[in-house]
C-alpha cells in the first residue's frame, strides 16, 4: 500500500496558503499594470521633455563636431577629456529623458 500524498490533511493548508499567496501577488501586479494619472507637475514636466531633449542632442551634436575636428587634440588634455566626458554624460542624460518621457507619455495619455 502506498500513501497518497495529496490527499494528505498537511497538503491542504499548503494548498490554501499557495492560493492565498497566488491572490496578494495577483494584486499588485494588477494595479502596477494600470498606471497612476500623472500630477500637474508631471503633466508640465512631459510638455518640458521634448525641448529639453532637443537642447541636449544639439549640445551632443556640437561637442561631437568639436571632438571630430582636426584641431581638437591639439587642445590640453584638460580639455579633451572634459569635452569627452561631458559627451558621455550627455549620452545618460538623453537617454534618461527619452526614457521619462516615455513613462510620463504612457501615464498621460
Amino acid at each position: 500500500m502506498t500513501a497518497d500524498s495529496s490527499n494528505a490533511p498537511g497538503n491542504a493548508v499548503v494548498k490554501a496558503g499557495a492560493d492565498a499567496a497566488s491572490r496578494r501577488a495577483a494584486g499588485p501586479a494588477d494595479k502596477a499594470a494600470a498606471p497612476a494619472k500623472a500630477t500637474y507637475r508631471e503633466q508640465q514636466e512631459f510638455k518640458e521633455l521634448p525641448g529639453r531633449i532637443e537642447a541636449l542632442e544639439t549640445e551632443q551634436r556640437e561637442l561631437s563636431a568639436k571632438a571630430a575636428s582636426a584641431d581638437f587634440y591639439k587642445e590640453s588634455g584638460d580639455a579633451i577629456q572634459a569635452t569627452l566626458d561631458r559627451l558621455s554624460a550627455l549620452e545618460s542624460e538623453i537617454f534618461e529623458a527619452y526614457a521619462r518621457w516615455n513613462d510620463l507619455d504612457g501615464r498621460i495619455r
